[in-house]
């Protein structure tokens, strides 16, 4: 409670989201996810719960299968920070399930320059 970028609410709802993904239960998952979303965008000045919790919606989009709304939040994502090395790799693993290998290839391109970073060279 110290730290003065901790949210309770939103990390609350996070975990919880968090959870309920580990053990599949997805609309679960989307219900926290989304909870924590409604507090990671009244604040401004933290834009790192924003791009986190958009990532994480779309990730459990994509579990689900749902490409299209796993594509729209990870872009979304995207546009908040463009430099998360897992958003990169998620729109990656989009693009190539799309078989659109030339946009799959622009953020091949950019996971790539993550390699000394946070991303495993092997899941490259």
């Amino acid at each position: 409670m110290k730290d003065p970028d901790f949210i309770d609410p939103f990390y609350s709802n996070y975990y919880l989201g968090y959870a309920q993904e580990i053990v599949k239960n997805y609309t679960s998952a989307l219900e926290y996810y989304n909870k924590a979303l409604g507090f990671a965008w009244s604040v401004e000045k933290n834009k790192k719960l924003k791009w986190v919790i958009l990532n994480q919606i779309g990730h459990v989009h994509d579990l689900n299968w749902d490409l299209e709304q796993a594509y729209k939040f990870y872009q979304e994502s995207y546009t908040v920070f463009n430099q998360n090395p897992e958003n990169i790799l998620n729109l990656w693993r989009y693009f190539v399930r799309k078989n659109d290998l030339k946009n799959a290839k622009i953020y091949f391109e950019k996971a790539l320059t993550f390699t000394q970073a946070k991303l495993l060279k092997s899941e490259i």
